[in-house]
């Protein structure tokens, strides 16, 4: 298995996501990934610094994974790939996308993976969080792992 990180952005003004890399002049796509022998990806941004955010709250989280999942369906899905749950709100690396710290049931992050599986794709492998630095300075959530629709672990 030949691994490859693809870092994504959004764009605000424009409300669409857009590859980071670039090859040339243009935004790299799946066939550069493979061309250079990668055979799964992960998609990530920036602890969800670069991942649209639409506001706290569990339907806000599953309307902006959907739309996540969509450009992944649309982008990513001809290839098996891994995607992470955006931690940060947009554009900001001090404050999480969503302050319950009773648990994981009816928050952004609940509503961002069920947003993300409501969109079938049978090449998205995971759903990864990517904690990066914080877990130090903030408490570390139990979070689900699904492989399809199916939960692997809590």
């Amino acid at each position: 298995m030949n691994l490859s990180l693809w870092y994504y952005t959004w764009n605000k003004k424009t409300e669409k996501y857009y590859s980071r890399p670039e090859v040339g002049n243009r935004h790299a796509g799946v066939d550069d990934f493979k061309l250079r022998g990668f055979d799964r990806i992960v998609v990530l941004d920036n602890e969800g610094t670069e991942t649209q955010y639409s506001g706290s709250g569990y339907e806000n989280g599953k309307n902006d994974g959907m739309k996540f999942a969509g450009w992944c369906t649309s982008v990513v899905s001809s290839i098996p790939y891994y995607v992470t749950i955006p931690f940060f709100k947009y554009g900001d690396k001090r404050d999480s996308r969503d302050t319950n710290t009773w648990g994981f049931y009816n928050t952004y992050w609940h509503g961002w993976i069920d947003g993300v599986l409501s969109v079938p794709d049978t090449n998205r492998i995971w759903i990864l969080l990517e904690f990066g630095d914080i877990c130090p300075r903030r408490p570390c959530w139990k979070f689900r792992f699904y492989q399809g629709t199916r939960e692997l672990y809590t």
